[in-house]
C-alpha cells in the first residue's frame, strides 16, 4: 500500500491440498516472489487478503526499509 492509500497487487499464490513443510505435503516449503512498480520510498505497507479481498494482515513497512 502506497503512502497515498493506493495499492498494487505484488503477488498471488495458493496452497495446495496437504500444504507445505507438513508430512506428505507435496512440496518442502512455499517460495514466492513478488515485485511492485511503485517506488520502495512510497510504500506505507503490506496488506495481504483473500481471494474475496477481505483484508487478514495489515503490515506496516519497517521504518527505514526505504
Amino acid at each position: 500500500m502506497a503512502e497515498d492509500g493506493t495499492e498494487e497487487t505484488a503477488l498471488t499464490w495458493q496452497v495446495p491440498e496437504g500444504g507445505y513443510g507438513l508430512p506428505g505435503s507435496p512440496k518442502e516449503r512455499l517460495l514466492a516472489v513478488g515485485c511492485l512498480g511503485m517506488a520502495a520510498e512510497d510504500i506505507a505497507g503490506y496488506v495481504i487478503r483473500t481471494t474475496g479481498g477481505e483484508k487478514l494482515l495489515d503490515l506496516p513497512a519497517a521504518p527505514g526499509s526505504s
